[in-house]
């Protein structure tokens, strides 16, 4: 099996592996965003990281009306990342794409709710 080298020099092979170093690396992220509300009793036992088999295995669309289909790319530029630059920079420059960032680390959703709402908002229109 492959490895992941994609957080920060991990190299895992496994879910699980990949699992204990993502939960590892976003743990300080969550503390140091929202310390002393009452989201961190719960989201901290339960974070969890995206299976890895997405960054393997590639996208086949199969239905023509889905490229008709408005996307954004959400950049959270608080967590470096290669990668994720990359693939930014591909968004930037594709037509199609619209580009947003946000001032986070990758887990806006739970550090910045409100932000992430407003935004989910604004390009669903």
């Amino acid at each position: 099996m492959p490895t992941i080298g994609f957080l920060g020099g991990s190299t895992a092979s496994t879910q699980s592996e990949w699992t204990a170093a993502f939960v590892q690396r976003l743990r300080p992220a969550v503390l140091a965003a929202k310390q002393g509300t009452s989201v961190i009793p719960i989201v901290l036992p339960r974070l969890n990281a995206t299976p890895f088999g997405h960054f393997k295995e590639p996208v086949h669309l199969k239905n023509a009306a889905a490229e008709k289909l408005p996307r954004t790319y959400i950049r959270c530029v608080q967590w470096p990342n290669a990668v994720f630059d990359r693939y930014a920079e591909t968004a930037r420059q594709t037509a199609g794409w619209r580009y947003r960032e946000f001032a986070t680390s990758h887990i806006s959703y739970i550090t910045h709710p409100h932000q992430v709402a407003d935004l989910l908002f604004e390009i669903t229109i």
